[in-house]
């Protein structure tokens, strides 16, 4: 096998919406909790997404940045693809085997879910950051590398795909956390360069 040189790089697209998740022990024992938590969650994560999005912050075009500036640190070629069929319900699902790229290796990094949790013993809201990250040959015929990096409350301290979160990273109440949208932004960069390098230091081709 020729070594890889030149990578394709297939852009994150960006957030559908920014989650807020609430959790209570109380939500698994009384139905009338859990309808009222799932309903707070969704009407929460609503109007975190519309203000994110009114910002413009483009988390998906950030972290393609900082994946495309680590991998040419390193001795990468890389182009960015741009004009990929999306669908507006699921834009990072690809057909790896119709995509056309000249490079040696594709490589598709995509934001599988980004917000904030709150739940099961504290009101403080922790910040949710997961990347999913696979690599196919032209034609989708071999896949050499996949991997999921979560930063935040999903990371499980010691694990190689897994980031933890600084406790100033956290926001007491919704309000607060909502308060300061361009605190926000700069967490949510943070976590996604820090999730960069770690995909960057793992990648196999």
């Amino acid at each position: 096998n020729k070594p890889v040189r030149e990578i394709a790089l297939v852009p994150a697209a960006e957030p559908i919406e920014y989650e807020i998740t609430y959790r209570s022990s109380a939500q698994f024992l009384i139905p009338l909790v859990a309808m009222a938590t799932h309903s707070e969650s969704k009407q929460k994560t609503k109007s975190f997404t519309d203000a994110l999005k009114t910002k413009g912050f483009n988390h998906g075009t950030y972290l393609t940045d900082m994946l495309a500036e680590r991998l040419r640190a390193i001795g990468y070629r890389v182009t960015v693809l741009s004009n990929i069929p999306r669908s507006p319900d699921d834009p990072d699902s690809i057909d790896y085997e119709k995509l056309s790229f000249a490079g040696d290796i594709a490589l598709q990094v995509r934001i599988e879910a980004i917000g904030y949790y709150s739940g099961f013993g504290s009101n403080a809201f922790v910040p949710k950051v997961n990347v999913g990250a696979i690599s196919f040959t032209p034609g989708g015929i071999n896949y050499p590398y996949e991997a999921s990096v979560y930063y935040g409350v999903d990371a499980k301290p010691g694990k190689d795909w897994a980031i933890s979160s600084p406790e100033t990273a956290n926001y007491e109440t919704y309000e607060a956390l909502t308060a300061d949208l361009k605190a926000v932004d700069a967490i949510y960069r943070d976590a996604l360069s820090k999730i960069a390098d770690r995909v960057v230091s793992q990648f196999k081709v």
